[in-house]
């Protein structure tokens, strides 16, 4: 009966809740090597996570296992690793957006820029929804644009979806 209740225990909740705090910590250091010793753990924690979650459960916003499926459905040359690098490219984005919201250069995305276009669009199908989710707008000939105050949960969930669907494409 003991036995029982150690396989049959839902560990996703308390998983998900490890995830949220050794992420929110890994944005808040500094880039040295304990970050580096941390990035390591907040990923073993991811990995544990993705082999008992169920598909639906993975992701904070639906957009981005939109943006992973389709990817993968629609991309000829579909690769985990590019895709992985995609996702990097946006959770650093997002990651970068929580730290320095007062930069300019945040708040403006042109879609055809060379970051955009080789780190992100050679890489994931739709993934400006991911930035839409962040609260970016359209305003016309491939420009993003967020206006207004950031709202760092938002994309504090944006980052550690990216960072979900990262360790998704190398497992």
């Amino acid at each position: 009966m003991v036995m029982d209740d150690y396989y049959f225990h839902d560990q996703k909740p308390e998983l998900w809740a490890k995830i949220n705090s050794l992420h929110l910590s890994y944005l808040e250091m500094e880039e040295s090597p304990q970050k580096l010793d941390h990035k390591i753990k907040l990923d073993d924690c991811i990995k544990k996570f993705l082999c008992i979650a169920p598909h639906n459960q993975k992701f904070c916003f639906k957009e981005t296992a939109e943006v992973l499926h389709r990817s993968a459905s629609n991309k000829k040359d579909f690769s985990g690793y590019r895709a992985a690098l995609g996702w990097n490219a946006i959770g650093m984005y997002a990651g970068n957006l929580i730290s320095q919201p007062w930069r300019q250069e945040y708040r403006q995305i042109k879609m055809y820029s060379g970051f955009y276009k080789h780190e992100i669009e050679a890489n994931l199908v739709g993934a400006e929804i991911m930035f839409e989710a962040m609260g970016y707008k359209h305003v016309g000939n491939g420009i993003l644009v967020l206006e207004g105050p950031v709202c760092p949960d938002t994309v504090k969930y944006v980052s550690q979806d990216s960072l979900v669907a990262y360790v998704e494409c190398q497992v």
